[in-house]
């Protein structure tokens, strides 16, 4: 039971991406990585929401576990935006949203849109906010981007491994 739980936590309720007034913070089940807005060159998505950003010299590609695009998804997004129904109201992510309806255009716009995508193109429009507020180059002083291990979820993953190991050949 203790393995199960642990990595239920680690795998399925960890996983998160926060965006504040610093940067991202994407935290994936043994990572968290922290990028400042002005390193984030583009959020698209892929099997998952992927933030690239500048390491130095080179781009980085950062998969996002939180935010998980399905196959059904990615198919809606290749095909586009679908017209919208008249009769149909505002139903959540990816529903057909009324051509009559009270919402502003970007609103509408992202109801159309699977869940992931939203996330994406406003993570990816905040950046290029921040970035042009920071001068636009992504580069000079300021915090880089840093990852490090987060070492209650690795315990909380692997230690139940051995110790039931220990039980069942005991």
């Amino acid at each position: 039971m203790l393995l199960v739980t642990g990595l239920m936590y680690t795998l399925a309720l960890r996983p998160r991406v926060v965006a504040d007034g610093a940067g991202l913070t994407v935290v994936n089940p043994f990572r968290v990585h922290r990028i400042p807005w002005r390193l984030i060159t583009s959020v698209d998505t892929a099997e998952w929401v992927r933030v690239r950003y500048r390491a130095g010299a080179d781009d980085k590609i950062l998969h996002c576990w939180a935010l998980y695009v399905s196959a059904r998804a990615r198919r809606k997004i290749a095909r586009g935006p679908s017209r919208p129904r008249r009769r149909l109201l505002a139903g959540g992510f990816g529903a057909p949203v009324a051509e009559n309806s009270r919402l502003p255009e970007e609103a509408r716009h992202l109801a159309s849109l699977p869940m992931a995508q939203a996330v994406a193109t406003r993570q990816a429009a905040r950046a290029g906010r921040e970035r042009a507020r920071a001068g636009g180059s992504g580069q000079g002083p300021g915090p880089a981007a840093a990852a490090s291990w987060s070492w209650p979820a690795l315990t909380a993953a692997v230690v139940p491994a051995p110790v039931l190991l220990v039980v069942v050949l005991a």
